[in-house]
């Protein structure tokens, strides 16, 4: 286990359940404590099994004296208290600040809606709300109606996944300093990431961006006989070689017309080409079931993925030919969100009944700094990080390690550059290498070597740097770090005790592993597209690639596990991270029901079972909307005022409820109803966008937005969103393509001027490019 020793006390509800969850299944000891009668979650059997499954439970009273000296016996001897406000510590004298004393290596992590600090820290919220603050809402939809929320993936999973990345980093610095610290983490900022930086647009002059013509439907989305498949054609980049092959298969299939058969044998991908190539698929996908598109997909190597329901995911053939499952009872849930060599997760045991360990299962110890640091240095200061990662989901990963001390070297090459050097939005023209604000975002901090991988003479260079490394990350296609002769048999024969991370779109296994795709691909197999939408149109699923944004998290959380792991046992190891697993976790709750009672989760809009009312509402304002969210009678009462119908009835009906809700957000901007209603303890937050994200006082208070340097400008790019007491991120300068070619083979391999001119001489290694 990867976290084996680690000592973990949990005193979150429903919000923050996640992490705990996230830490005990990579081997921590993680505690509940629960208070007499037991936490909130345990009403929902389904949740609790699914959030507290490989964890303990102590039923400990912090309201009487005895409950305090238990609670403060346990904390002394463990490394981590995880806590979201359901417990009032501060209030109860056992705050951090009075925690640290008793044990100064504990790192408290905190997670809330909004964070600790900023004036909307006491708000109100509910997943909708936070959705709304985080940007993802903004674009998400269609252009005609109200933004839609991501249905099925709460808040609260992007939440727990970030705040068990933060806890290792404190347990990574305590390990060292002796040091613990003090980490704030907002679902709000955890949640912003799914709106793929699209929150920069205006502020760097790029268009905001908007949600699409219902008449053209979500990009992608193709109905077909039994549901929907989602296929990516196109005439640029890596598309396009797909696209000549669906052409080339479709033609043979007899479902196109021969000039334009012919056009594509001939690689002429004009944009009309491609339109009317886009028509025929509309025509013949109908009269083709899901399995069969899949199966031709597979066959032929275009780009193409079923739109999974809940159910038809949890009989997915490629999850369950990786194992992906767990079962306690009835439910069924996602297991392992990573293959672990040596340090397999494992399920250990089922969610605990109450109090089911009354005794105290923490080895007794006390902290001794291994390592006395100046204040100030960054938890990851001394990692070394080679990273192979291209477009979004793996380098995002790196960025998060770069931001906390660690030496980041990117390989790169100006014969296959990375794809999001090419992708907007765009601080200049997008012609150059050095536009994009999303690969500055992903790449902020890191060196940039720039190195032709199919040059023989490369592999001594790959070889060396992989003996400099710790860790080595990838996110190539399973078997092309092979083909280029660095798979992890021959990395780890270098590097024993070298951390090796492999993220894929569906992992290095199954019958999927070889199916080329992106995000929206992994989204649609992993059943998050479908719930998103509206009852009467074809799903519009999640902005973006959407699990692009899930998995760096997961490969942070596992990396830093990875370096815990070969500390204490001196051994390397390999991870195997599937991006579609990853986002079987952000929606683990509700594929965990549709395996109980059978229920396909399908697109719902805005609403929900448990509140009313619970939407999303046009204010003042060109396409400016607020969410709110009534959680219960107080609540009600609450809106009810403010609107000015004390009278109305919670029985009325909910379009007339809509309607005069609706009425009165139209009077006034997102803003001000926002302000108002939780002014009333109304859960309520204007639908985050480009225009109103630079100015919010709340994300500009906890530094949402950093100004760093690319080349000659000064670049705006996103936080990556933890708050550490004493050892705050240090966001670095954005790499120009190859801009340390010279400095990473000097400075880190020790490399003589001779043989360095002689790897740029012969064009396997190329120093800045801004072409």
């Amino acid at each position: 286990m990867l976290l084996e020793g680690c000592q973990v006390l949990d005193l979150t509800d429903d919000l923050g359940l996640s992490c705990g969850q996230l830490l005990a299944d990579l081997g921590a000891t993680v505690v509940h404590v629960e208070p007499p009668g037991g936490c909130n979650a345990r009403a929902d059997a389904v949740l609790w099994a699914v959030r507290a499954r490989n964890q303990q439970s102590m039923v400990v009273d912090l309201h009487v004296e005895q409950g305090r000296r238990q609670f403060l016996a346990l904390v002394a001897s463990c490394d981590v208290v995880l806590e979201s406000g359901a417990v009032p510590l501060d209030s109860l004298g056992l705050g951090h600040e009075a925690l640290a004393s008793l044990n100064p290596a504990l790192t408290m992590v905190s997670m809330s809606p909004f964070g600790g600090f900023g004036p909307k820290r006491d708000y109100a919220a509910t997943d909708l709300v936070v959705q709304a603050a985080a940007g993802n809402m903004a674009v998400t939809g269609f252009g005609d109606r109200a933004p839609l929320r991501d249905t099925g993936v709460s808040a609260w999973s992007h939440l727990g996944v970030a705040a068990a990345g933060a806890a290792l980093l404190g347990v990574r610095a305590a390990r060292r300093t002796g040091r613990g610290a003090h980490i704030d983490v907002s679902a709000q900022e955890a949640t912003s990431l799914t709106s793929s930086f699209s929150l920069l647009c205006e502020a760097i002059g790029s268009r905001r961006p908007t949600r699409p013509d219902p008449t053209r439907g979500a990009a992608g989305l193709v109905a077909c006989a039994d549901g929907f498949v989602h296929n990516a054609v196109g005439g640029l980049g890596p598309t396009r070689r797909f696209t000549i092959r669906q052409a080339a298969w479709m033609a043979g299939e007899g479902a196109l017309q021969a000039d334009l058969a012919d056009a594509f044998a001939r690689n002429e991908l004009t944009p009309d080409a491609v339109d009317r190539l886009q028509e025929a698929i509309g025509e013949f996908f109908a009269t083709r079931t899901k399995q069969e598109l899949l199966d031709a997909a597979l066959a032929n190597g275009f780009v193409l993925a079923p739109v999974n329901t809940t159910a038809e995911v949890l009989a997915s053939e490629q999850f369950a030919a990786r194992g992906a499952w767990w079962r306690d009872g009835a439910i069924t849930m996602p297991g392992p969100f990573a293959h672990v060599s040596g340090a397999p997760i494992v399920l250990r045991s089922t969610a605990p009944a109450l109090d089911e360990h009354a005794a105290s299962p923490f080895l007794d110890r006390t902290s001794t700094p291994q390592d006395p640091a100046p204040a100030g240095r960054l938890p990851l200061d001394g990692v070394k990080v080679l990273d192979f990662g291209w477009i979004l989901a793996g380098p995002y990963a790196g960025r998060m390690l770069a931001d906390h001390g660690a030496t980041v070297v990117k390989v790169e090459s100006t014969t296959r550059v990375d794809l999001l050097r090419l992708l907007g939005p765009f601080y200049g023209s997008g012609a150059r290498f050095d536009d994009s604000a999303s690969f500055a975002s992903t790449s902020a901090g890191k060196s940039s070597l720039a190195i032709d991988l199919t040059d023989p003479a490369a592999r001594a260079v790959i070889l060396d740097l992989v003996r400099w490394a710790d860790v080595v990350t990838e996110s190539f296609a399973p078997g092309a770090m092979a083909r280029l002769g660095l798979d992890v048999d021959t990395l780890r024969a270098v590097k024993p005790d070298l951390i090796m991370i492999s993220s894929s779109l569906f992992g290095q296994t199954g019958p999927y592993a070889s199916m080329p795709g992106y995000g929206t691909q992994g989204a649609a197999v992993a059943g998050l597209v479908l719930p998103t939408g509206y009852p009467d149109r074809a799903p519009c699923g999640p902005y973006g690639p959407f699990t692009d944004y899930v998995a760096p998290r997961y490969q942070f959380l596992a990396t830093l596990a990875a370096l815990e792991h070969r500390d204490r046992t001196g051994e390397g190891t390999s991870i195997d991270i599937s991006q579609a697993e990853t986002g079987l976790h952000a929606m683990a709750v509700a594929l965990a029901r549709c395996s109980v009672d059978g229920a396909i989760l399908d697109r719902e809009a805005n609403t929900d079972p448990n509140m009313r009312p619970h939407g999303v509402y046009r204010s003042a304002g060109v396409d400016e909307w607020v969410a709110i969210a009534v959680r219960d009678g107080a609540d009600w009462r609450a809106l009810c005022e403010v609107i000015g119908r004390a009278d109305l009835a919670p029985t009325a009906p909910p379009d007339d409820i809509d309607d005069l809700v609706a009425e009165w957000t139209g009077e006034r901007s997102a803003e001000e109803a926002e302000q108002i209603l939780q002014r009333a303890g109304v859960p309520a937050h204007h639908v985050v966008n480009s225009t109103t994200a630079i100015t919010d006082p709340h994300l500009a208070a906890r530094g949402a937005f950093v100004t760093t340097r690319f080349g000659e400008r000064d670049a705006l790019v996103t936080s990556t969103g933890y708050h550490i007491d004493g050892t705050p991120a240090r966001v670095g300068p954005v790499p120009l393509l190859g801009e340390h070619s010279v400095d990473v083979l000097r400075d880190r391999l020790g490399y003589s001027p001779d043989r360095i001119d002689e790897l740029v001489t012969n064009g396997v290694v190329t120093t800045i490019a801004t072409t």
